[in-house]
């Protein structure tokens, strides 16, 4: 009877091997692909990319165009920085945290919208409070002012497609596949992360630019005050002393 055991654990080992090796040749050809399209997209030059569980995603960024990237086995999406006004990181449907824009849209506060303001944390990824014993999905939701595309969602993790027993939801500790779930988690907090830096850069750029943009209109203000001042002094109507005691009132506002 032992050769038999023996027989089954041969069996049992090289069908192991043959679908890790089947895995990995899908794996990289998916990989492959998607860096094709990737590499592919006109005015944009990679400077930060993440990689998905088992080729099922690439997010990347091109800083220098200020493009956002998503390239899947099926679809292919580019947004600008401008566009984003909002990531969350979810598991199970459920909002762990989020970020939002400080930028007004039709006068309403983003932040508001997304009920919470800029930055609200709803809950930490890897803190015990959220903590499951079981995961079916982990994912990022990049919030967009765009009426035909108004999300960008990134599946990290999905364990009836990145899992071998394509179960409902897995063990998120202590079992063979656990690892899996592990890698999405790191995966979508780091994509979670580079979307605030994203928020925060755009913000602080609007902000540079709203702020140059009213220094502006004060030094057009100004510039009209005094023609009139000195159109009224030409005229006779202000005396010198009355001009200079004026243009002193409007320089020192």
């Amino acid at each position: 009877m032992w050769w038999i055991i023996i027989l089954v654990l041969v069996v049992v080992i090289i069908g192991v091997i043959l679908q890790g090796s089947f895995n990995s040749k899908k794996k990289n050809e998916r990989n492959k692909a998607m860096n094709q399209i990737l590499s592919g997209i006109e005015n944009f030059a990679v400077s930060k990319k993440v990689d998905g569980f088992a080729g099922y995603y690439i997010f990347a960024i091109d800083e220098t165009n200020e493009k956002i990237a998503l390239v899947t086995q099926a679809t292919k999406h580019v947004v600008n920085f401008s566009d984003v006004i909002g990531v969350e990181l979810i598991e199970d449907g459920s909002t762990v945290s989020k970020k939002s824009t400080t930028r007004t849209i039709g006068g309403a506060i983003v932040g508001g919208i997304l009920a919470g303001g800029a930055g609200a944390i709803v809950g930490g990824l890897s803190g015990p409070s959220t903590q499951k014993n079981k995961v079916s999905s982990v994912s990022v939701k990049i919030l967009l002012r765009n009426l035909d595309n108004p999300a960008l969602v990134v599946n990290c993790f999905d364990s009836r497609t990145m899992t071998t027993e394509r179960k409902a939801s897995i063990e998120t500790e202590g079992k063979m596949e656990s690892y899996i779930y592990k890698i999405g988690k790191k995966n979508a907090a780091e994509i979670k992360d580079l979307v605030g830096i994203i928020i925060d850069r755009v913000d602080n750029k609007t902000s540079s630019s709203k702020f140059m943009e009213n220094i502006k209109k004060e030094s057009v203000s100004i510039s009209d005050e005094l023609i009139k001042l000195s159109e009224l002094k030409e005229k006779g109507i202000l005396t010198e002393e009355e001009f200079i005691l004026q243009k002193n009132k409007i320089l020192n506002k």
